[in-house]
């Protein structure tokens, strides 16, 4: 840093990039492009969990809880960190989310089996959302918009493929409308993306597996 910034310690982005006076409490944890809890809700459980301190070592977990709520606070205040997921700079929360499972799993005395299920359905949200952004159902969203945009026009695909402007007068560019219509990996998915269409990823894989087995 020193060599490529001038410092030893500095923000390689500039000094406005970090909003420390303004905070987004929200997007951080919400948004649809880089939201943690949206993105990754089992880190909710974590964090509901850090919040029931023990009677026994109090100061002890009250000094962990002080050290996650200064992390969090760093990212509120660094707002949109970027495209794809830009929460992966809370990567190093990830032991504390350990600490606030462990302590709910305590509190609530689970079943270790309820526990292992509720992980695995979690997990599997998650692996669903990785096929989603590596393009698994880009196939899927372009057929999706193609038959909107041939209801909306009442035109036939052949057509649509040759045109250059929509009768309504739009400008037409099949590439853009495509790549339009991909899963997004600079903002955020639609809601339909984000929870209705992992029922499609699911389907797709049964029917992978069919077509393997055959």
């Amino acid at each position: 840093w020193k060599l490529l910034y001038g410092s030893f310690l500095t923000i390689p982005q500039g000094g406005g990039f970090m909003q420390w006076t303004s905070p987004d409490f929200i997007a951080p944890l919400f948004s649809r492009a880089y939201g943690l809890i949206l993105w990754t809700p089992l880190c909710a459980v974590g964090i509901i969990g850090l919040i029931l301190i023990p009677k026994e070592n109090r100061l002890l977990f009250a000094a962990i809880l002080a050290a996650f709520l200064a992390q969090m606070y760093v990212q509120f205040a660094t707002g949109d960190a970027g495209w794809s997921y830009g929460a992966r700079r809370m990567c190093n929360l990830v032991p504390f989310f350990a600490i606030g499972f462990a302590l709910i799993h305590t509190r609530l005395n689970i079943n270790w089996r309820i526990a292992i299920a509720v992980v695995a359905v979690f997990g599997l949200w998650n692996y669903l959302f990785v096929l989603q952004y590596s393009g698994f159902l880009d196939a899927f969203y372009v057929q999706r918009g193609l038959e909107t945009l041939m209801i909306e026009h009442d035109i036939s695909r052949d057509q649509l493929m040759r045109l250059t402007q929509l009768p309504d007068g739009t400008p037409f560019n099949m590439t853009q409308f495509v790549d339009g219509h991909r899963f997004p990996q600079g903002g955020g998915p639609t809601w339909t993306q984000m929870f209705y269409d992992k029922v499609y990823v699911v389907m797709q894989i049964g029917i992978a597996i069919l077509l393997i087995g055959a």
